[in-house]
């Protein structure tokens, strides 16, 4: 393990701990956050609170995929009769997984504005601060964007299994 470079990196490592739930979750109130007891408008609980409902979003997200894989299932499954109740479920279940890859979009793109862009008495971020929300911005993009290509080829596959199941050629259009 790696001696930190300077306090501030020190100061940063430990609040990208706590603002990914890391080694001791909690931010240390001497670098202007707060511990878990109370809480005050410091940039570190934005960050906290922003990561909290990134990662609902994430599970929310993961959890409809699961429901959407087992709809796919029973999609294939069901007789001629059926068919059209299980694409009708399919159907909305897709829908809402896209509502809610386009609502984690735009907390994503929100947190991505410069903080204190909507009020302009909101003070600057410290270089710790700003290294935290780059490096949370960088690690919750890139798990939704996992997420994204995941659902990408769970649709994909049941597309095809649709058209083998038509007698269509795969990849058609």
């Amino acid at each position: 393990n790696l001696l930190p470079l300077s306090p501030l990196h020190s100061g940063a490592a430990r609040l990208l701990d706590a603002a990914l739930g890391g080694p001791g979750s909690h931010v240390d109130p001497e670098l202007g956050g707060t511990s878990t007891s109370t809480s005050t408008a410091a940039p570190p609980l934005a960050v906290v609170t922003f990561r909290d409902a990134a990662r609902a979003d994430a599970a929310a997200i993961r959890s409809r995929m699961a429901e959407l894989a087992a709809l796919h299932g029973r999609a294939a499954l069901v007789s001629f009769s059926e068919t059209r109740a299980a694409q009708d479920g399919v159907e909305v279940a897709t829908a809402d997984l896209t509502r809610l890859f386009r609502a984690a979009e735009a907390r994503l793109a929100s947190f991505n504005q410069a903080p204190g862009a909507a009020a302009a008495s909101a003070p600057p971020l410290s270089p710790a601060d700003a290294k935290v929300r780059d490096a949370l911005r960088r690690t919750l993009a890139g798990e939704l964007q996992a997420l994204s290509l995941q659902f990408r080829r769970q649709q994909k596959a049941y597309l095809e299994k649709l058209r083998a199941a038509r007698g269509l050629p795969a990849g058609g259009g």
